[in-house]
């Protein structure tokens, strides 16, 4: 077997003929790569600024027509990436950064938590939490009678043994079955101990949007406040663009859709007002539309 000889054996000489660059080729582009780091990060080091989105909603705004990443086309709008940039997408549209960006920060701020909604939301939480039960009891009953049964065998084999019968395969078999017999009483004790979604709190959506109302005081004085944008981001789960004929104008115009995690939401309501918030842990998804109010809700559970 061939083994890889240790540094200090190697043998190292210039080879010229087989570089690909030259020395000032190798310069120039270090010297670019050190203007664009200079560029991106003024102070030096990885800083946070550097690695942060370049506006709000980069990286999460997507073409409501092939489905692919939207981004900016323009110094100042939004549109289809494919249709920009590939032309495999019909969607040429786009709308106004700023435009798109207010919508999302008014669906977050108030449309997104009406008492309705939020009511909808729990009843479909709760019937979620009762399926989950009934299937628990379902899974406890099963492994108690999988328990009974094991428990039973376990005992013949005890008998046997004490009967003098010592063979290997009944060893093998009481090991097996005491084996099963613990795993069977860990589960039934983790499914049993499975908890009950809690009762929201009366005052949740009050206090997230009195969060909300915060974060956006924050971007309104300081666009740049990085824990304000990444708390508004990590409630966004994407903003579709979605092409609609105006019949009255006799044209096309983009629709935002924004789908956002209320789980998160309200998770963030219950931080605004002291309240644990380790019963909303759902992955929910809420999409509302701009200009036509709230579309039915999807909850992916």
């Amino acid at each position: 077997m061939s083994r890889l000889r240790p540094p200090v054996e190697w043998i190292v000489s210039a080879a010229a003929d087989l570089r690909i660059v030259t020395d000032a080729q190798w310069d120039a582009v270090k010297a670019q790569q050190a203007k664009q780091a200079a560029r991106l990060d003024p102070d030096g080091g990885n800083s946070q600024k550097a690695r942060q989105p370049s506006y709000l909603l980069s990286g999460l705004v997507r073409c409501g027509l092939c489905g692919g990443g939207a981004g900016m086309v323009s110094t100042s709008r939004i549109g289809c990436s494919r249709a920009r940039h590939k032309g495999t997408c019909p969607n040429q549209l786009t709308i106004a950064r700023e435009r798109l960006e207010a919508f999302v920060l008014a669906g977050l701020g108030e449309r997104l938590l009406k008492p309705e909604h939020v009511a909808l939301y729990w009843e479909e939480v709760k019937r979620f939490d009762r399926e989950r039960q009934d299937g628990s009891a379902e899974a406890i009953r099963d492994r108690k009678r999988e328990l009974r049964d094991v428990t039973k065998r376990i005992g013949n084999w005890v008998n046997a043994i004490g009967k003098g019968i010592r063979s290997e395969t009944v060893q093998e078999k009481l090991a097996h079955d005491e084996a099963t017999k613990t795993r069977l009483e860990a589960e039934i004790d983790e499914l049993e101990a499975t908890p009950a979604i809690p009762a929201l709190h009366p005052r949740l959506a009050e206090g997230y949007r009195r969060m909300v109302t915060r974060l956006l005081e924050t971007l309104d004085a300081n666009p740049e406040a990085h824990d304000a944008r990444e708390a508004i981001r990590s409630m966004i789960d994407h903003v579709d663009l979605v092409p609609v004929s105006d019949v009255g104008r006799k044209r096309s115009t983009v629709r935002p859709v924004l789908s956002g995690s209320l789980a998160s939401m309200l998770s963030a309501g219950s931080r605004a007002i002291g309240e644990p918030a380790d019963g909303i842990a759902l992955g929910e998804q809420v999409t509302m539309v701009a200009g036509r109010g709230f579309e039915p809700l999807t909850f992916r559970l």
